[in-house]
């Protein structure tokens, strides 16, 4: 006695033959047994609008597969819990399979107040670009911004009130990687510029501005800080030659005239040292690519 595909059995049946008792037994094995194998096959409507459902330890379907107890998968994983909610108390959360709906609010609930770079100009759905724009939560129009609020509203807040708030503004500006680890501040308390030039660590960090207010905050998420050239010296020389040359005990600077260089004079443009030709623009940058910032609400 046997399982047996179903060209086998009808074999058993062919005309004028006579199943043995052996091929009932086939036939029974072969079939499913509501009792023996909890498999229900439910029928819902009728006619051309009739629905089959299919119960696996279930008797009463409710969908058009109903499974009771655990499933397992083809790479040997058990699944207890088909979830529509994930949380990081769940008991079951390595057996439980989350629901597309759970993955979206999980992603949602983690992400929000995140800020990613888009390359095209079409804001994505669940983003805003960081345009600086003010949001009012208290209004319909902005109530999807509310969690977004309570995100980062410590960090990006003004004084309009209570569910108001500025988007930050990314637009035209660099991001630097903030670091807010105590090791830092001593650095900066110490004064080893050597050192924290070696770290990368931002030396005027105490010195950072309120992103829209201009006042001074420290070392904070979401502060500003304007543009700047690290400060440095030129050394000069006198000549010894020529018609500048020192003498009579005169002291000519570089440009051969004593002590400055007259209202009148200015230098020439930049010329290539031999590696490379200087570029002239009104900022000084690095170079770079334009992409849209958006934050996550």
């Amino acid at each position: 006695m046997s399982q047996k595909s179903r060209s086998v059995l009808k074999e058993y049946f062919e005309a004028g033959k006579i199943p043995t008792e052996d091929q009932c037994s086939d036939l029974i094995d072969s079939s499913l047994n509501k009792l023996d194998d909890q498999v229900y096959v439910k029928t819902v409507g009728s006619g051309k609008g009739a629905k089959k459902r299919l119960g696996v330890g279930e008797a009463n379907p409710d969908a058009r597969l109903h499974v009771s107890g655990d499933l397992k998968l083809e790479n040997g994983v058990t699944v207890n819990e088909i979830a529509d909610e994930v949380t990081d108390e769940a008991e079951n959360d390595g057996q439980a399979l989350a629901t597309v709906k759970a993955l979206r609010e999980l992603i949602s609930e983690h992400l929000v107040g995140s800020i990613m770079p888009f390359a095209r100009e079409l804001v994505p759905p669940g983003w805003v670009e960081c345009d600086g724009r003010t949001i009012d939560t208290n209004l319909e129009k902005d109530k999807k911004f509310r969690r977004l609020y309570e995100m980062i509203s410590e960090n990006f807040k003004n004084e309009l009130g209570d569910g108001i708030f500025k988007l930050p503004d990314l637009r035209g500006l660099f991001v630097r990687g903030w670091d807010g680890s105590k090791a830092m501040e001593k650095e900066i308390e110490s004064g080893n510029k050597d050192l924290k030039s070696h770290l990368g660590i931002d030396g005027d960090a105490n010195e950072r501005k309120s992103w829209n207010k201009g006042k001074k905050v420290g070392n904070k998420i979401g502060s500003y800080q304007d543009d700047a050239f690290q400060g440095h010296k030129h050394s000069g020389f006198h000549r010894t030659d020529g018609p500048y040359a020192a003498r009579g005990g005169s002291r000519y600077n570089i440009f051969g005239y004593p002590h400055h260089l007259p209202d009148n004079h200015q230098t020439s443009d930049p010329v290539s040292d031999g590696r490379s030709h200087p570029r002239t623009a009104a900022e000084t940058r690095p170079r770079n690519i334009a992409l849209m910032y958006c934050i996550k609400f």
